[in-house]
């Protein structure tokens, strides 16, 4: 008699220097609410050793691929790899995977869902398509299978554990800023926080305590290293920032990236200031002009060190960082992985 296969949720994605480690990190929020209930297994092309560490940790399987990331011979790898599970559902996220992707994993019998950024695909054949950026509309999604369920906006955004933790907890708003932290994500590969700091350097931010955050695939981590030493300001630098919560419960504001922290911020309730190093950063620039959680400077080849200056002086004004703070946590409520697996009609299981 054969043994019953475990049920398993399977998570397609990547991580690398250059990838970054978005798709990796907001997947894991999704996986450790799974994993209460089911066997969570990802596939990866590509990941870090940190990230594969961080996994391994949390008591997920991962399964590498010798196969090059997006071809058709790691799609038949990844399906041939399933095949060996008891799976209904795949999350995939990740730019690589394109509609001739998705419909190979269709053709399986497997259930979809699609984290996406873009909406740049000509056709969607994906059961959910999941867009948590606050630019997300329907018409970006008008080809698509009659099927196909969107899930728009930022009230579907994943939060991992250890911020869900936090949830409710408002954000004490001191009358003078002195605790700031930077963090530009997982990768930062244009080295801007190389950047940043020069900057605090020029202009002598020194009346604060300053906390940076080199991301786990962040390979520039020698070069700041010996910066900060030969810099007129103090600088604490941390590569292994595994309560990401509390350092920012710690920061009365911070300078971050336009990614998955922005939003991790506006949960928390702490009023930032945003530089987009990417295209799929675009949030950013809205969130600032529309909902009012943060300020945006601009993208990371524009800013200037007036720039820097004038950003943290508007955030000296007590009043304004306490309506960003308000802003953000209702905006970004906690209860974005609920509505997901309701919509996935999970709640009992796969």
């Amino acid at each position: 008699m054969s043994r019953k296969l475990e049920k398993t949720l399977v998570i397609r994605a990547d991580a690398s220097s250059l990838i970054g480690t978005g798709h990796i990190m907001r997947t894991l929020a999704l996986a450790q609410l799974f994993k209460k209930s089911v066997k969570v297994q990802y596939v990866c092309a590509e990941i870090t050793n940190e990230l594969l560490n961080l996994l391994i940790k949390e008591q997920i399987e991962v399964k590498l691929l010798n196969e090059k990331l997006g071809t058709k011979e790691e799609l038949l790898a990844t399906i041939n790899y399933i095949k060996l599970l008891n799976t209904q559902w795949i999350i995939i996220d990740g730019y690589e995977f394109d509609e001739s992707y998705i419909s190979g994993l269709k053709d399986t019998g497997l259930k979809v869902l699609l984290i996406d950024d873009f909406g740049q695909l000509n056709y969607y054949a994906a059961d959910i398509v999941l867009n948590r950026g606050v630019y997300a509309r329907e018409d970006m999604y008008l080809n698509r299978e009659p099927y196909t369920e969107l899930l728009l906006g930022p009230k579907f955004t994943v939060l991992r554990e250890e911020f869900l933790r936090w949830k409710g907890v408002p954000k004490k708003i001191k009358k003078v800023p002195r605790n700031l932290l930077v963090t530009m994500g997982g990768a930062d590969p244009n080295n801007i926080t190389l950047k940043i700091i020069n900057m605090f350097d020029r202009v002598l931010l020194d009346h604060y305590t300053i906390k940076v955050v080199l991301g786990a695939a962040n390979t520039h981590a020698n070069v700041i290293k010996e910066r900060v030493k030969r810099i007129n300001i103090d600088v604490e630098l941390i590569e292994i920032a595994n309560e990401m919560p509390t350092l920012m419960n710690w920061a009365d504001i911070a300078i971050t990236a336009g990614g998955t922290t922005l939003f991790e911020m506006a949960f928390m309730g702490l009023p930032s200031a945003v530089i987009q190093i990417a295209e799929n950063q675009r949030s950013a620039k809205v969130l600032a002009e529309k909902y009012n959680t943060c300020i945006f400077i601009g993208e990371d080849r524009k800013i200037l060190d007036t720039d820097i200056k004038k950003v943290i002086s508007i955030l000296q004004d007590p009043k304004m960082r306490y309506a960003m703070s308000v802003n953000g946590q209702r905006l970004i409520d906690g209860d974005g992985n609920k509505r997901i697996i309701k919509k996935m009609d999970l709640e009992g299981g796969l």
